[in-house]
């Protein structure tokens, strides 16, 4: 287990990250490991993962889950298949604009009239659905991701194509916020998830992230989350899922706040969750950081 005092103050560590400059995984990749890192996009979230395991990055920023639309059930999925570790999250409000080249001597209002395509991630798209539901003369189109979708309204200069991006992304690549904060609640919250290829210790550490494997039959999930309430930790997140074919056992992944780092002993009460599984897989204990505000 790395000993490092804390991931925010690293120096020419390799960081993948989902996306290109501007986009929101970029922005948090910086704003967690700090900006004098070496940040590596990747054209996918797996590939993330992907370029861990090759050795080409020691850290990864993927997405886990919004308020609005869910948990990001492939990453978890990913994190499975994956020897990484969770170093730390963070929840933050991710505000999304909409975006578009300049245009000379037409006001604000004209310009968004004359949008008829707004490109995204689908699930910034979800996230802005009432707006667009408002606009129905703007076509939702499916895009890689933010970043992208900024970069390429830029390059093709065409006052009809919009993205719904981040305002760091409208001044990387010379774009207008055409209207801002268009996502559809204004309490918009997503959870990115910091992974190492080692396990990492925080002395600040006030979160756990565990994958136990349990028989399928009545009561084992209550034994699981019995250790947990015994040992006064919150579950903020749960999922349960059958083991591939195997029928006769699942896997359920935890997350859980403890009640404070120097009130609690983890490793016993891993120890304990391990007497009452079949199997435990522990992904990490670290610091996890509530919501701020992304631009």
């Amino acid at each position: 287990m790395s000993n490092i005092e804390s991931l925010h103050h690293m120096k020419d560590s390799t960081i993948a990250y989902f996306g290109v400059p501007g986009s929101f995984g970029h922005l948090m990749a910086v704003r967690h490991f700090g900006k004098d890192n070496i940040f590596v996009g990747t054209q996918n979230q797996e590939e993330v993962f992907k370029c861990m395991d090759r050795g080409d990055a020691q850290y990864g920023v993927v997405t886990l889950e919004n308020n609005w639309v869910g948990p990001l059930r492939e990453n978890f999925d990913h994190i499975l298949a994956h020897k990484v570790f969770i170093v730390g999250d963070e929840y933050f409000i991710a505000p999304h604009h909409l975006i578009g080249v300049k245009v000379k001597s037409k006001t604000i209002e004209e310009r968004i009239a004359m949008v008829r395509k707004v490109l995204s991630h689908p699930k910034s798209l979800e996230q802005c659905s009432t707006f667009l539901a408002a606009h129905p003369f703007m076509e939702p189109t499916v895009f890689s991701d933010t970043g992208r979708s900024a970069q390429y309204v830029a390059d093709m200069g065409d006052p009809s194509i919009a993205a719904i991006a981040t305002r760091e992304a409208a001044h990387i690549y010379n774009l207008d916020i055409l209207c801002e904060n268009v996502h559809s609640s204004s309490y918009n919250i997503t959870r990115y998830g910091f992974i190492g290829r080692e396990e990492y210790f925080d002395p600040e550490a006030n979160k756990g992230s565990i994958i136990a494997t349990v028989e399928h039959k009545p009561g084992q999930l209550f034994r699981l989350l019995e250790v947990l309430a015994r040992d006064d930790c919150n579950v903020t997140w749960i999922e349960q899922r059958l083991l591939g074919e195997d029928l006769l056992n699942c896997l359920i992944f935890v997350d859980f706040e403890f009640p404070g780092y120097a009130k609690i002993d983890y490793n016993k009460t891993f120890e304990d969750l391990r007497s009452v599984v079949k199997d435990l897989r522990v992904l990490g204990v670290y610091r996890s950081v509530q919501p701020g505000t992304l631009h």
